[in-house]
């Protein structure tokens, strides 16, 4: 979790925070820290990331859509992490098969 200048609290400390609109849990102004990070553990995707990586998130949903590539595409896992919130075809796998994968957390 990180709290920005603008008072932002985000469930990332990463290139995300500028980027992908779901890392962001909350603010200062409205929120303490525990809401905030009660929030973001609440939702099975940011634990996902937190406990395997977004590039372990690519390969399942590659694992079940072939015309995912996703390997060796990545400098940074920043950078794969933004393909897990950006691209509909992985958003689609996770959208149809999470509760799955949820169940084996």
């Amino acid at each position: 979790m990180t709290v920005l200048p603008d008072g932002k609290t985000m469930a990332c400390c990463g290139l995300g925070t500028q980027s992908i609109d779901e890392l962001n849990i909350g603010h200062v102004d409205v929120d303490d820290l525990a809401t905030a990070r009660t929030r973001a553990e609440a939702d099975f995707l940011k634990r996902w990331i937190r406990d395997e990586g977004p590039e372990r998130i690519l390969q399942w949903t590659a694992a079940r859509d072939e015309t995912i590539i996703w390997e060796n595409l990545y400098a940074h896992r920043c950078q794969a992490c933004k393909r897990v919130y950006s691209d509909p075809k992985v958003e689609s796998v996770l959208r149809d098969h999470y509760p799955k994968r949820s169940l084996m957390s």
